[in-house]
């Protein structure tokens, strides 16, 4: 069944479902380091985003989606009033809803509506995870506290529980007595709220029926804070507010006798350190009305981002794709332009209307320089919501595989291409798993040799000029290179003579080979030899390129190299064959002066020594069977696609010019080697070479000469 929805749902919705993500990973952060108390603001979110995805879900007919929320919200809503537990299963559970919504959520996007049924397994554990904790029976807790049943009365159920968390937690409970003006009292009581921040909570905020001044409201503020009350006078500046301590009875049931005084703000603190112990029940603050309390809402409201919300808008992708595209041509516009302006210059000299048309073309091409930046800009994404995704996947491997796994983030903000990020998230996904599964000895294996039971993963990008470069590094055992060759000829893969040639880099990169696993039995999570073949090709796609270093008992780092953007790419300009073709940037690591004494022969194929790393050398005469010999001064450049290499012999380096492909039309769009087409200021138009396909191309001959050698 196919169902349209608006993109403005499918993005709100996302959005939603990341900041859910977001909530849920620090909850478990706050679990994992054992936390005396879950922030009571992050579940209130939690609670408010499953409410809200419930909401637009409804408007748009998307049931399961609905339905789910809702059985979420009523899950989240008993942890926040504290009658369902908040443990290591129930987040689990959680996080699977998320992965849940995320999934409806695409097939949404793609028109598609499911018979709704698909969630009813999640559904059934949120049920268990909700009826799994009873209420605990016994002497109610408030009964320790001397506060009237008047202000119990009139208490929402959430502050209520809030209340009980405080007292369990040995707090310090105080009222607040305050008034404001009745125009800005909502300004009073945000910056009684900024004030304590961090260092208290706000309970409640009674309407107080005590008498005030006409134009002015008054409000008994119930606080908890590790504060005394000394303490908690210097941190409020509202003029004229009182603190009084609320007492807690012993234990027949009688306030203690310590006396207890309200401290106006602004009067010297008391000497001592005041604690809730100290009052004396005559002081207790007058109860609020019943009407007025009920219609006291929610926790502490937030600051409204409504203003914030009215300042963005979504925008479609492919119209950013279509305004870079006339970027593109413009850019080809402005070369035109400056080449007329050099012919003037030589015609007439540098005077007069030369002059003129060069200032002109200088303005054009700072002014095309802003708006490229500018759509740029636009199109950026940070890496943050990815990497949040990776954190959770890992660590829910670890405990899944009973080990220990902290996933440290760095350089999330790093901004790429929306799409690229899209596509990048299967490669990090397989990485992830890989460093967790293979990489991470078992709590024990790392004991044993001297290691932290807590196996380290890093996640970190960095902006380096017109790349990105993300590392997945683990501490674990490293990769044995003897277990993968003796593999490798195992399967035929390599003949023992190359065995004994290949570099430590040579053998990482056979565990890129389709169908390659050094597993010895197929798991959930690894043993087919797919994953790091999804690496391979997802990473070629996007024009990226793959490191993998590795020490034995020390761990291994992937480095993954991407362009920040495939709507215009930096290219070299060459001559082969008295052909002038561009070579994307992106896959270029370095050009060198090619020596023929530097080309060996290895199984009839020409490669050169890089850095003592063998790469083969590819010369396009052969390919495309152009005629005319190598230059004497002939170039190679050193490209990489993924975890491949090779060098393309060259004649002339002519230059770099930023450039836009063009489609080389139906007939011809599937020509070997060929991307598509680019033109130059010159009105001249060349073609692109399709660096990936080339490698590609390369590296399916080369294990097609090996099968045959075998």
């Amino acid at each position: 069944m196919t169902t349209l929805v608006s993109p403005e749902f499918v993005a709100e919705a996302q959005e939603i479902v990341d900041a859910l993500n977001r909530d849920l990973i620090a909850v478990e952060d706050e679990m994992r380091t054992g936390a005396d108390e879950i922030d009571p603001d992050r579940l209130n979110n939690l609670f408010r985003s499953a409410h809200s995805l419930k909401g637009i879900a409804g408007m748009f007919g998307l049931e399961e989606v609905a339905g789910l929320a809702h059985d979420m919200e009523n899950v989240l809503d008993g942890m926040r009033l504290g009658k369902v537990s908040l443990d290591t299963r129930a987040v689990d559970v959680l996080f699977s809803c998320v992965d849940r919504f995320g999934v409806l959520i695409e097939e949404a996007s793609r028109g598609v509506k499911g018979e709704g049924t698909g969630s009813q397994s999640l559904r059934d554990q949120l049920q268990k995870v909700a009826e799994g904790d009873e209420d605990e029976g016994g002497e109610d807790i408030l009964d320790t506290i001397d506060i009237g049943e008047e202000v119990l009365g009139v208490l929402t159920e959430y502050e209520e529980h809030r209340l009980r968390e405080n007292v369990k937690r040995g707090k310090n409970l105080f009222t607040l007595h305050t008034a404001f003006d009745l125009a800005t009292f909502d300004q009073g009581l945000a910056q009684l709220d900024a004030a304590l921040k961090g260092k208290g909570e706000v309970i409640s905020k009674l309407p107080s029926s005590q008498e005030t001044d006409p134009g002015t409201l008054a409000f008994d503020i119930i606080v908890g804070s590790e504060l005394s009350q000394g303490e908690l006078t210097e941190i409020i500046t509202v003029d004229g507010a009182e603190i009084v301590p609320i007492a807690r009875k012993n234990s027949k049931g009688s306030s203690a006798p310590a006396k207890k005084e309200a401290v106006p703000i602004g009067a010297p603190a008391p000497e001592a350190a005041a604690t809730s112990e100290a009052a004396p029940a005559e002081a207790k603050p007058k109860p609020a009305k019943k009407a007025e309390a009920a219609k006291k809402a929610e926790p502490a409201p937030s600051p409204s981002p409504q203003r914030a919300a009215m300042q963005t808008v979504r925008v479609d992708i492919r119209r950013l794709d279509r305004l870079m595209n006339m970027v593109g041509e413009l850019a080809l516009t402005k070369m035109a332009v400056q080449r007329l302006s050099e012919e003037l210059k030589q015609d007439i000299g540098f005077t007069g209307m030369a002059v003129e048309l060069h200032k002109a073309s200088r303005n054009f091409e700072r002014r095309l320089a802003d708006l490229q930046a500018g759509i740029m800009e636009v199109r950026m994404v940070p890496l943050d919501n990815l990497f949040e995704r990776m954190v959770r996947i890992g660590r829910q491997i670890g405990r899944e595989l009973g080990k220990r796994v902290r996933i440290e983030v760095k350089g999330a903000h790093t901004e790429l291409d929306k799409l690229i990020v899209e596509d990048l998230a299967d490669p990090l996904m397989h990485l992830i798993r890989n460093s967790v599964d293979h990489g991470l000895e078992a709590p024990d294996e790392r004991r044993e040799s001297g290691k932290d039971e807590e196996g380290r993963v890093r996640l970190t990008a960095v902006a380096q000029g017109n790349h990105v470069v993300v590392e997945i590094a683990d501490d674990g055992r490293g990769i044995n290179t003897e277990k993968v060759l003796a593999r490798a000829l195992e399967r035929e893969l390599i003949t023992e003579e190359r065995a004994r040639e290949m570099t430590d880099r040579e053998i990482f990169n056979i565990l890129f080979m389709p169908g390659f696993s050094t597993a010895d039995q197929v798991t959930e999570y690894s043993g087919r030899g797919v994953g790091m073949d999804v690496v391979k090709t997802n990473i070629a796609e996007l024009s990226g390129i793959i490191d993998v270093e590795s020490e034995m008992g020390v761990g291994t780092k992937t480095t993954v190299t991407l362009p920040i953007t495939l709507a215009i790419i930096p290219a070299l300009i060459v001559r082969i064959a008295d052909r002038v073709y561009a070579l994307p940037l992106n896959n270029v690591m370095e050009t060198l002066s090619l020596q023929e004494t530097q080309i060996k022969t290895i199984e009839t194929r020409e490669v050169i020594s890089v850095r003592g790393t063998t790469v083969p050398l590819v010369d396009l005469r052969e390919i495309f069977g152009m005629e005319g010999e190598r230059s004497h001064d002939a170039f190679s450049v050193v490209a990489g696609v993924g975890e491949s290499r090779m060098a393309l012999v060259v004649d002339e380096l002519i230059g770099q010019q930023d450039i836009v492909i063009k489609s080389l039309g139906r007939r011809l769009r599937n020509l070997p080697g060929i991307a598509g087409a680019t033109e130059l200021g010159n009105q001249k138009t060349i073609l692109v070479i399709d660096m990936v396909g080339l490698i590609n191309e390369m590296t399916s001959q080369n294990e097609e000469r090996a099968s045959a050698a075998r």
